[in-house]
């Protein structure tokens, strides 16, 4: 598929990478932002205050250079006090005064800071009053979620998924207990107490909420006070879909479901409980349609699993054995036991080992023979997580990459599903589904892993074609074609689960017994992490050449070839990275983890409510474009004056617009790509005529001379040294290097261009960059031309 080069999606993924990968070049703001000074913070320091303001359009439109800086000290004690406001401060107090250069003194007095308490009800009757402090303090589903269930500690426990059954993180609580409070959000905590009520059960309630703050203990209660609860929603008609072995009314007669009956989260929670109970259902998503009154239709949408019989009809007791093996399967990290699955074929092995204090991934290999190396060693790769460290082993390799998660903020989910196969050809399958938040409470582990065994994952197990069952002394023996099982009937422990590959082992200390050998291995060895440059320095270990052949021979060991993975792509690969070409990914990790380090302070963001996603997406990558550009382009150049501008039309701040294009233009220094760049904007804005003039004014003076005048000025801000780094390692690249990475899936575009590059010098009269960034733009101003 070809590369297109202006959707919006191409345009909101780059802005990602552009504006991030100032982090990587600049950790503190530049440009002259420290003429702000702050006196009297404690809590937050100068840095977090100054990023937070220069994040908002309205101070950067106060402080703008055609501006008259009047509005400077007003709006920045505004934004600052809804920060404050926004950490848990009720009352601070701000004091600015300005200075000559632009900037100012802004002095600070926190006062008292509050944390959330209790909740108490007034004027619930109908309304379960102790069920809605819950669900306001609570970690609560999504609208569009739905609830499933997992055992943990003997404890089922809502899951929630989304409607292709991935795991999704519920809502955090509308009043966090013991968090800091945000004060000044009345009116939003009363829209989602209504919301809460509207999962209880009465979507026509209205109710209003209070913050009383105790100055004595600095606690502050949350008072809702319901004004009117109106009727309970009730469900008249009710849809069932989905089911092929089972009609709707069998459904509803199973579920005890009648027209006129209550609805509330309570009841699909319960409803949806029971069709994962009877291991019937692959899926089951209920929801419930209302109108204004609350009256309306319950949809049940159900995926059978495939051979299981009809709620008519018991399950055998077979299906009932595996149920009991799934629930002490499921109990396995109470016992503090670990689960093992080994897979071992042609000399390789895999072994993937899940505890309570981790995960583990080995792949050991042989001496089998490999048509691309002069030797063959052994393959003793590890991938660990514990609760303190990732870590990444090859025992040949004189080093390691080991990195530390404890300072990491958000978390990472690891679900482990063993199931019946769907297809008859084969038996069972594992399934890792990995999942990453952004955020995590101080309580939560950085890392967490769970096992997700449904009762329909398992009861699928007994109707499996070719499989022979034999009941002998309380155990149930299972073979199929080359697998055996054995589970004890009464409590469902599985003794034995082995095939002529693969092997299932359910042991206390596993994972120590292999971690401790990982610390011996790799005992004395040096550690390829760099904090400053994570991401970079993991692909660094990996595409060493001490790695590299491993890579390729697991590769094999799975796939029987590794033509992929032709010896010239590892020195490809470490070029690229070497050129700092992941630098983007780098600064984000490196800024998360930063940001986690201390209290945030962030300036609350209402965005308009637009539904058109376009417009969303401009006034996204506007705002955070305003936040990164002084740290991308230089002060004073074109093409900071040009984004600046650009940002300001993207978040409707382009007040000075006019005014800043026209001195652009009369400046005789800038050459085509300013006058590009500006005709672009103005097609933004809807202005054609001048935006045209400005587009034939480029391609009229599109010459060499003011091209790479142009460029040099474009490359003096600080993302320069970034972008020079990654052309010069494209340039660097070899024929066959090239060759490796197009046989990967390169674009052919890519390839054409990275041949080009290394062949530009006295190449044309411009060079090869001014004729892509002439024919390029030829092509997107002729469109404005036309316009």
């Amino acid at each position: 598929m070809k590369c297109r080069l202006w959707t919006l999606a191409g345009v909101v993924a780059w802005s990602f990478v552009y504006f991030f990968s100032a982090y990587s070049i600049a950790a503190e703001p530049k440009q002259g932002w420290e003429r702000f000074e702050f006196s009297g913070n404690a809590v937050f320091s100068d840095r977090q205050l100054r990023s937070a303001l220069i994040a908002e359009p309205e101070f950067l439109l106060a402080t703008h250079p055609n501006s008259d800086r009047s509005t400077v000290g007003q709006v920045a004690e505004q934004l600052l006090m809804a920060g404050y406001q926004n950490s848990g401060f009720k009352s601070p107090q701000f004091e600015f005064q300005g200075a000559n250069d632009g900037g100012g003194l802004i002095t600070i007095v926190e006062g008292q800071r509050f944390r959330c308490g209790e909740v108490h009800v007034v004027g619930a009757n109908k309304v379960d009053a102790q069920r809605l402090i819950e669900r306001l303090t609570q970690p609560y589903g999504k609208d569009d979620a739905f609830p499933t269930f997992v055992e943990r500690h003997g404890e089922i426990i809502t899951r929630w998924v989304d409607k292709k059954g991935k795991s999704v993180d519920p809502e955090a609580p509308v009043w966090p207990l013991g968090s800091f409070v945000k004060f000044g959000t009345e009116r939003k905590l009363s829209e989602k107490t209504v919301t809460a009520l509207k999962d209880l059960g009465f979507s026509s309630s209205k109710a209003i909420v209070t913050i009383k703050a105790n100055e004595s203990d600095l606690i502050a209660e949350l008072e809702v006070e319901i004004l009117d609860e109106g009727p309970n929603d009730v469900a008249e008609v009710f849809h069932v879909e989905g089911t092929q072995t089972n009609s709707p009314n069998a459904v509803l007669g199973f579920l005890e479901l009648k027209p006129g009956i209550a609805v509330d989260q309570t009841l699909i929670q319960s409803v949806t409980k029971r069709l994962w109970d009877c291991g019937r259902f692959k899926t089951h998503n209920v929801h419930f349609d209302r109108d204004e009154k609350g009256r309306g239709r319950l949809n049940i949408e159900l995926t059978d699993v495939k051979g299981v019989p009809s709620l008519a009809e018991p399950l055998s007791e077979t299906a009932l054995v595996f149920m009991r093996a799934r629930t002490w399967l499921n109990s396995v990290n109470d016992r503090d036991e670990d689960i093992s699955v080994t897979y071992g074929e042609d000399g390789g092995e895999f072994e993937f080992v899940q505890s309570r204090q981790g995960l583990l991934v080995q792949v050991r290999g042989s001496d089998a023979p490999h048509e691309h190396s002069d030797s063959s060693p052994d393959i003793n790769l590890s991938l660990m997580f514990d609760d303190k460290f990732v870590t990444y082993a090859n025992a040949n390799s004189e080093s390691l990459w080991r990195a530390s998660i404890e300072q990491f903020e958000g978390k990472v989910r690891l679900e482990t599903n063993i199931s019946a196969a769907e297809d008859d050809d084969k038996s069972s399958m594992l399934n890792l589904n990995a999942s990453c938040n952004s955020r995590r409470s101080k309580s939560e582990a950085p890392f967490l892993s769970t096992l997700n065994l449904s009762p329909a994952d398992w009861s699928a197990f007994a109707y499996k074609k070719l499989v022979q069952t034999q009941q002998k002394d309380g155990r149930l023996h299972v073979t199929r074609e080359k697998e055996r099982l054995e589970i004890d009937m009464a409590t469902g422990q599985i003794y034995r689960w082995d095939s002529d590959v693969a092997k299932l082992r359910i042991k206390a200390g596993q994972f120590s017994k292999l971690k401790n050998e990982i610390a011996g291995q790799t005992s004395g060895k040096s550690n390829d992490f760099d904090a400053s440059r994570p991401v970079s320095s993991l692909f660094g270990h990996l595409f060493s050449p001490e790695n590299w052949d491993f890579i390729r021979l697991a590769w094999y060991m799975k796939y029987g070839d590794d033509k992929l993975f032709e010896h010239h792509l590892s020195p490809a690969f470490v070029k690229l990275v070497d050129g700092d070409l992941l630098r983007p990914l780098d600064a984000f990790v490196v800024y998360t983890a930063n940001e986690h380090a201390q209290d945030k302070f962030e300036i609350p963001y209402n965005p308009p409510k637009l539904w058109d996603f376009k417009r969303m997406a401009m006034q996204f990558v506007g705002k955070y474009g305003l936040k990164f550009a002084p740290e991308v382009f230089a002060e004073g150049t074109w093409p900071m004056s040009v984004t600046r501008e650009a940002c300001l039309v993207m978040v409707d701040r382009g007040k000075h617009t006019g005014d800043v294009l026209k001195e652009l233009q009369a400046d005789s220094s800038n050459g085509p790509l300013c006058d590009a760049s500006i005709a672009y904007l103005l097609s933004l804005m809807n202005n054609k005529p001048i935006a045209s003039t400005f587009a034939k004014q480029s391609l009229e003076g599109f010459t060499p001379e003011r091209f790479h005048s142009d460029v040099k000025t474009l490359m003096s801000g600080p993302s320069g040294q970034w972008m020079g780094g990654i052309i010069g390692a494209c340039e660097s690249l070899s024929d066959e290097e090239i060759e490796s990475l197009q046989a990967i899936g390169l674009s052919h575009q890519v390839v054409s261009a990275l041949y080009a590059m290394r062949k530009q010098v006295g190449a044309g009269e411009g060079g090869y960059w001014y004729d892509v960034a002439k024919n390029g733009i030829e092509g997107v101003l002729g469109g404005i031309i036309q316009r």
